[in-house]
């Protein structure tokens, strides 16, 4: 359990970095007729999700955690 609380503060820290860093570059989605927001929205905050996911995996291989194929699966590893 505690390898999941490390990967959910590693994911919020990097998803409001990335947040910050969206808005300072303005990568930013503009809102159309199509849209559900009103106002200019920053996207591609999964890219902080998924690195902190990996962050995850990375930690808890270094805490000696032997991971299973959904795990594998979803880092992209394969198996030999």
């Amino acid at each position: 359990m505690p390898l999941v609380m490390i990967t959910l503060a590693i994911s919020i820290v990097f998803c409001g970095l990335y947040l910050l860093l969206a808005r300072r570059l303005q990568i930013l989605d503009q809102p159309n007729e199509r849209s559900s927001h009103t106002l200019p929205t920053p996207h591609g905050g999964g890219v902080a999700m998924l690195t902190a996911f990996a962050a995850g995996l990375a930690i808890g291989h270094v805490m000696g955690v032997a991971w299973e194929g959904p795990y594998l699966i979803l880092a992209g590893a394969r198996y030999c």
